[in-house]
């Protein structure tokens, strides 16, 4: 469903500005444009020439008729509190009244009103384009790579005079590219040391003691990781924001400095892989498994276009475009696999010492055949659990 609406959304704003170059930018425009569509539409609605006169003189006598409607409805109210018989008889009209419209009501399905007219919202949204440049003009001021701003980092140790009243050092772009050194060469020795510990003890032969935490390993490991791998691209973007990637006495030292941390982090995501391949491999397969995996390959490509703006002078904008397109992929190749029938092929197998028979139960009806497939195993299952919301397995 998600990549179904993601794909109209895109091909929407797409046909109203093809020179959208972001992903959200093209599914903003498609839903900004939706309302002036709606507008134009209704706009432009008229009656056919034989039933437009009717209308309008419909329309005349109903204006005509609103003051004695309102007066009537005031007396009719007067009389009903000052004569009782007459209220009892006006309370039986509307009593009639009001079951004949509860009928009406129950014949009419007020859900299927809302759907009716949100697919009319959407099909003139899809259908009228109204053209929304606000996105578009504001993409037009962003490029593909970094420019030099000479008027936001002096040159090394130059002082500009603050109009006779203090005198300050500007930034030094020598100092910022010694920081940036430093901080790639501490980070890249605690990273060292993190990756030698999981690549002996997680990559060669990996067999849980008695009584290890396995959910936890995981479930905490996993994250943590994954923040760290999104930090240190902050860390990278924040260094290579400006004029640092234009000082060439030092660029190449922090270049190759860079590179071997994005590497690095590389090798801790497949750490990450590997802690989540364990965790399937003893446990079973599950959808947030699968989506731990589908994160991890995003991660990797996004690694690999900091590689390009390190070494090709990449824009941020450069890296959000191409990282958004690359979410979109994602979500269609996840959008193409039957998970479900494939996660019930992989748990139903008599190497797992327990079965979570009610994550299967809950799964969408088609796997109910693959279920009934596997009767006579899911009866010699040795441990029938449920899984709660904690991920503590119970009796």
């Amino acid at each position: 469903m998600l990549a179904a609406l993601a794909s109209g959304l895109l091909l929407v704003g797409l046909v109203n500005q093809p020179s959208l170059q972001l992903v959200a930018s093209a599914v903003l425009t498609a839903a900004l444009g939706v309302l002036p569509a709606v507008a134009a539409v209704l706009g432009s609605v008229r009656a056919p020439g034989q039933v437009g006169p009717q209308l309008r003189r419909a329309w005349f006598y109903g204006r005509l008729l609103l003051v004695p409607l309102l007066a009537l409805g005031i007396f009719q109210v007067l009389f009903a509190v000052a004569n009782p018989q007459y209220g009892a008889l006006s309370a039986r009209l509307w009593a009639v009244l009001a079951d004949w419209l509860a009928r009406l009501l129950d014949t009419i399905s007020v859900p299927h009103l809302l759907f009716l007219v949100l697919c009319g919202v959407g099909a003139a949204g899809a259908l009228v384009t109204v053209p929304v440049h606000i996105l578009s003009d504001r993409e037009a001021r962003f490029g593909e790579f970094v420019r030099r701003q000479r008027d936001r980092v002096a040159s090394l140790g130059v002082r500009r005079p603050d109009f006779g009243l203090t005198t300050r050092r500007l930034p030094d772009l020598r100092k910022e590219w010694l920081a940036a050194v430093v901080s790639f060469g501490l980070l890249n020795g605690l990273l060292l040391v993190v990756n030698m510990v999981d690549i002996r003890w997680l990559w060669f032969g990996f067999v849980p003691a008695t009584g290890f935490d396995l959910t936890q390993f995981v479930h905490e490991g996993t994250y943590v990781l994954i923040f760290s791998i999104l930090l240190a691209a902050g860390i990278m973007l924040w260094f290579f924001r400006r004029n640092l990637n234009f000082y060439q006495p030092g660029l190449p030292l922090l270049r190759w400095g860079a590179t071997l941390w994005v590497v690095q982090n590389v090798v801790l995501a497949g750490s990450v892989a590997l802690r989540n391949y364990y965790y399937i491999s003893y446990t079973g397969l599950a959808y947030k498994r699968i989506g731990v995996y589908a994160f991890l390959l995003l991660t990797v490509f996004g690694l690999g276009t900091l590689l390009l703006k390190i070494w090709q002078r990449r824009s941020a904008f450069s890296l959000v475009r191409l990282n958004s397109w690359a979410a979109y992929a994602v979500v269609l190749l996840l959008a193409a696999g039957n998970w479900e029938i494939w996660i019930a092929d992989y748990n139903l197998q008599a190497r797992f010492p327990r079965l979570d028979i009610g994550f299967l139960l809950n799964m969408p009806p088609r796997v109910l055949p693959v279920l009934a497939a596997r009767a006579v195993l899911i009866s010699q299952a040795k441990e029938l659990v449920v899984e709660d919301e904690y991920g503590v397995f119970r009796p």
